[in-house]
């Protein structure tokens, strides 16, 4: 028969156990975290470094395949970066895999995806989403637990790195080459992606460098 003090006893060791996956869990996450890969922002490097697959899923998608309680029991994040930058990357990208009308210079390209979703250009619609809607949930709620910057990649990777408690090195990959963003902007093709990206300017603070126009 067992006694009341061997039943404390045993609960004692059964949360004790608990107390010590969670702290494993929250020093060791390379099996348990959830990287949530946007478009353009080094995503394949860091994949790459932590050992992760590819994956384009936003994190809603996960949520609904893992279960809340597993999501939280996981390491979220994101790396996000300034939205005209990033869409003259997603434009080089394309261009260099032959994805893109000869027609078609960069401002004509921005009004075709942003203005007229041409389909004929727009051939997957989520790479042209705002990043919040890659991290936020069905009520608006942002669902990751940390958010990190393209602009400092290298500085944040590190961050990253010692919150995951391991030690890792950033390749490069799917690079491409080209000019300060702001020099491929005029006034006009400025103003629509601000305006297809206003959320992700507001909430992670970006601004366009208006001192390198070039019209």
């Amino acid at each position: 028969m067992v006694g009341l003090r061997d039943v404390r006893h045993g609960i004692g060791r059964r949360r004790a156990a608990a107390a010590l996956l969670r702290q494993r869990r929250q020093h060791d996450r390379r099996g348990e975290m959830e990287f949530i890969h946007v478009n353009k922002t080094a995503g394949s490097s860091i994949e790459a470094a932590l050992g992760l697959p590819f994956s384009h899923y936003t994190a809603s998608m996960r949520v609904a395949r893992l279960g809340i309680e597993e999501w939280n029991l996981r390491y979220s994040f994101t790396f996000v970066r300034n939205p005209w930058d990033r869409l003259v990357s997603q434009y080089h990208h394309r261009k260099g895999l032959d994805r893109l009308r000869t027609d078609l210079d960069f401002r004509d390209w921005v009004r075709a995806t942003l203005v007229q979703a041409d389909r004929g250009v727009v051939h997957q619609p989520q790479m042209f989403t705002e990043q919040l809607d890659w991290i936020s949930g069905s009520s608006g709620e942002v669902l990751v637990d940390d958010i990190y910057r393209y602009e400092s990649l290298h500085e944040d990777f590190a961050r990253l790195c010692q919150r995951l408690g391991i030690q890792a090195s950033l390749p490069h990959r799917k690079s491409s080459a080209h000019r300060h963003y702001s020099q491929y902007y005029d006034a006009a093709t400025e103003k629509i992606v601000r305006d297809a990206f206003g959320r992700d300017v507001e909430f992670f603070d970006y601004q366009f460098d208006r001192c390198t126009y070039d019209a």
